[in-house]
């Protein structure tokens, strides 16, 4: 037997169930609730129905990421769903020059699509970390990769994404995801990466 079915009861193991919760004179039994308290419980017994483990924080995130792929259709972004958090990596390049941490009057359009997003899903936190390739000074391309970081936070503050929910921080040249040996590779090391999780912030 399934174990999520729920047994049919008889109508003789009715009949004695009912029995059992009566006097002889036939009032109810003052140390028995109800026969449909047993019932009850005998049905209940069984545990809920079996539910969708998709909660509402995944539909949310599936559908923010929907709505980014709309927004940000013919752009460098990348949107990747784990199904826990969303990454999204916006290249360097198209945000801000060589060196610089002030954003590019490209950028906008692109940081413009994800705050009217965010702000649409309110219900989740991001968190932004700034990379770096390893030209020059690792003291600096950490500096610059906070840098940067802290402005996308504020522009996205300024457009109306709450700041309690965004977190700004950078990782420099520690965390390259190609050779830094071509110049192709240094771009791709050159990137804004926002997680984007569900829950409301803190």
């Amino acid at each position: 037997m399934n174990r999520h079915s729920k047994p049919a009861l008889s109508m003789g193991a009715l009949v004695i169930l009912l029995a059992a919760c009566t006097s002889p004179n036939g009032a109810p039994l003052a140390r028995v609730p109800t026969a449909r308290g047993l019932l009850n419980g005998i049905l209940g017994s069984q545990g809920p129905a079996e539910t969708s483990t998709a909660g509402p924080k995944t539909s949310d995130l599936n559908a923010l990421e929907a709505a980014l792929h709309t927004s940000l259709q013919g752009t460098d972004v990348q949107i990747v769903n784990s199904n826990r958090q969303l990454r999204i990596t916006l290249p360097a390049a198209s945000s801000f020059d060589p060196g610089s941490a002030e954003l590019r009057t490209s950028a906008p359009k692109e940081l413009s699509a994800l705050a009217d997003n965010l702000v649409a899903f309110p219900k989740t936190r991001i968190d932004i970390v700034g990379h770096t390739d390893n030209t020059g000074p690792a003291a600096r391309n950490m500096a610059l990769s906070i840098a940067r970081a802290r402005t996308v936070m504020a522009y996205l503050a300024q457009i109306g994404v709450a700041s309690i929910r965004m977190s700004a921080s950078g990782r420099g040249e520690e965390v390259p995801v190609a050779s830094n040996l071509t110049a192709a590779g240094r771009a791709k090391n050159e990137r804004i990466e926002i997680t984007i999780r569900a829950g409301s912030a803190g």
